[in-house]
C-alpha cells in the first residue's frame, strides 16, 4: 500500500495558530483540554484519498502539545458517485465553527457527533471533477446551505490505515489513522471531565491560508506525529 502521508509541508501548530489569527479566528490557549480541532483542505486534487490535515492540540503550560495527521475534509468515492441527498453530497465550507461537536455515537463507536449547524456545499456526481479541476468549490456558484446534517467527526477502520476514503465520508471529517481518532476522543473526553467542556469547536482551513510558508515545500511527514512545540 502507498504512504497515504503527503509530501508537502505539513503546516506546524504554530503555524496554523497564525493562519487561525489571520482569519480573526479563535485560538483556544486556557491551559489543559482547551482542544484547537483543525483540519486544513489541501491543494491535492486527488479528492478521493486521505490528503488532507488533521490537528487535535492544546496549550500545556508553556508550549502547544498534540497531534498532527493525515485525515479528509472532502467526501470519499461513494459519496461523490451515489449522495444520498438529492442536491449532492456535501463539503463543509472553510470556515470556524463553534461548539459544533459534542461526545456521541457514529454507527457504535465513540466520535464527536455535529450538535450545530454547519455551512456546506452539495455536489452532483458530475461537478465533484470540476470541483477538484478548480480546486475552489466557491468559483462554480453553488448554493450554501447552513443546517445539522449528521457531519460527525470520527475514524475510518479500527485495525487499518485506508489510503481511500471510500465509503467513510460522505460529508464528514475523518482520520485514517486509529490513534489519532483514539486522541482525538481521549483529549475531548478530558476536555469534558476536566474542564467541564461539553462541546469542541472546529475550524477548517484552506492550504491556501498560509501563503506566509511561501515556498516551503518539500518536506516528508509521516502519517501520524505527535509534538510538543
Amino acid at each position: 500500500m502507498a504512504n497515504i502521508a503527503n509530501t508537502r509541508h505539513m503546516p506546524s501548530f504554530v503555524e496554523v495558530e497564525r493562519a487561525m489569527k489571520e482569519k480573526e479566528y479563535a485560538v483556544f490557549t486556557s491551559g489543559l483540554y482547551d482542544v484547537n480541532l483543525v483540519g486544513v483542505r489541501t491543494a491535492n486534487l486527488a479528492r478521493a484519498v486521505f490528503n488532507d490535515w488533521g490537528y487535535c492540540f492544546h496549550f500545556d503550560a508553556t508550549s502547544w502539545a498534540g497531534l498532527q495527521s493525515i485525515m479528509t475534509t472532502d467526501p470519499g468515492q461513494a459519496g461523490r458517485d451515489k449522495p444520498m441527498n438529492r442536491n449532492g453530497t456535501a463539503l463543509m465550507c472553510p470556515g470556524q465553527y463553534r461548539g459544533v461537536y459534542e461526545l456521541g455515537l457514529h454507527r457504535s463507536y465513540k466520535a464527536l457527533r455535529q450538535c450545530a449547524p454547519i455551512k456546506f456545499w452539495r455536489a452532483q456526481p458530475d461537478l465533484w471533477e470540476q470541483m477538484d479541476s478548480l480546486d475552489d468549490p466557491e468559483r462554480l456558484g453553488l448554493p450554501v446551505y447552513e443546517a445539522v446534517i449528521g457531519a460527525h467527526h470520527h475514524r475510518a477502520l479500527d485495525n487499518i490505515r485506508l489510503e481511500k476514503i471510500g465509503r467513510f465520508s460522505y460529508g464528514c471529517q475523518v482520520w485514517p489513522e486509529i490513534w489519532a481518532y483514539r486522541y482525538m476522543i481521549a483529549l475531548a473526553q478530558a476536555a469534558l471531565d476536566v474542564r467541564s467542556f461539553k462541546k469542541t469547536s472546529y475550524t477548517v482551513l484552506d492550504e491556501r491560508d498560509f501563503h506566509f510558508l511561501g515556498a516551503q515545500t518539500g518536506n516528508r511527514v509521516m502519517p501520524l506525529q505527535f509534538y510538543s512545540t
